[in-house]
């Protein structure tokens, strides 16, 4: 009986070591924007061979805007298409180039990714102690203390099964979810007299 009760142990502490664990790896990166919309994140612009400066530009209007994404969890490297919402903002107030860039994450939300991480936990969790309480109640079963022990090995391993299944589940919310990334642009909607191409 202690064998049993050491294997058990041991197995409930390696499994909840390396079975609940998951982490979110993501990288996000911009498309290029056309050259149909000069972008720069200096105050100065090159259009073509040449630089146009801050005092050249027709007009400067700022803006600020957000833009929200949403990740599936399981897609590690994500591309974000920045140009029609910048564009939208240039078009809005005349300009046709944009200075002084600024890309930052504003906000990042993934309740996928915690409800999933909880589910993982939770269900290695009530899965190994679950079973490995099963399995020495069975075992104690033969023993002396045989009195009434099997009226608790039913209820251990539907524990020890609702775990299973709350960790099996883990994966699919894991696969199905998404991360909500909220970017924050600011720059400069400016005009430039010369042609653009």
């Amino acid at each position: 009986m202690k064998h049993t009760s050491i294997f058990a142990i041991a197995l409930a502490f390696l499994a909840l070591t390396f079975g609940s664990c998951m982490s979110l790896h993501q990288k996000l990166t911009f498309k290029a924007i056309p050259s149909d919309l000069p972008v720069s994140a200096s105050s100065s612009i090159l259009v073509g061979d040449k630089v146009v400066q801050l005092d050249e530009f027709e007009s400067s209007v700022p803006f600020s805007l957000q833009k929200e994404i949403k990740i599936p969890l399981k897609t590690p490297d994500a591309v974000v298409d920045l140009y029609p919402d910048l564009k939208a903002a240039v078009d809005k107030s005349g300009g046709n180039a944009i200075a002084g860039l600024k890309i930052s994450i504003k906000d990042f939300s993934s309740s996928d990714y915690y409800w999933a991480g909880f589910e993982r936990y939770m269900g290695a969790y009530f899965a190994i102690i679950g079973g490995a309480l099963a399995i020495e109640i069975s075992a104690m079963s033969t023993g002396t203390y045989a009195s009434g022990s099997d009226n608790f090995v039913l209820p251990c391993a539907i524990i020890g099964g609702a775990g299973a299944v709350l960790f099996g589940a883990s994966f699919l919310h894991e696969r199905l979810g998404n991360s909500v990334y909220t970017i924050g642009l600011e720059g400069q909607s400016v005009k430039i007299s010369r042609p653009l191409q």
